[in-house]
């Protein structure tokens, strides 16, 4: 699993961000309620993620492959396939890995 599909490090990318972001609006040159206002969107952006975002990545199954990929199958998926991730981690939960 890569970085990117770690919903760990995405709970600390999103806060992250959102810290240097606020930073670099209170270091800049705005009027206050400008100030307020950018520090109170990155708020609602780090609420809506752990609110909302973090159960996107924990959701139990991938969706379905389309009907258009029929090349798809679990046993050997295709590198080249669209859905080949998906085959390849059903194959690994259905192999109890």
């Amino acid at each position: 699993m890569s970085a990117v599909d770690s919903p760990k490090w995405w709970n600390v990318a999103v806060p992250g961000v959102a810290v240097v972001l606020a930073l670099i609006v209170l270091f800049a040159e705005a009027p206050g309620p400008r100030v307020a206002g950018a520090i109170a969107t990155l708020g609602a952006l780090v609420v809506a993620w752990f609110t909302l975002g973090r159960r996107g990545c924990s959701s139990p199954d991938p969706p379905p492959p389309s009907s258009s990929s029929s090349s798809c199958s679990p046993e050997r998926p295709s590198r080249s396939s669209p859905c080949s991730r998906s085959c390849r981690a059903s194959a690994i939960r259905s192999s109890g890995c």
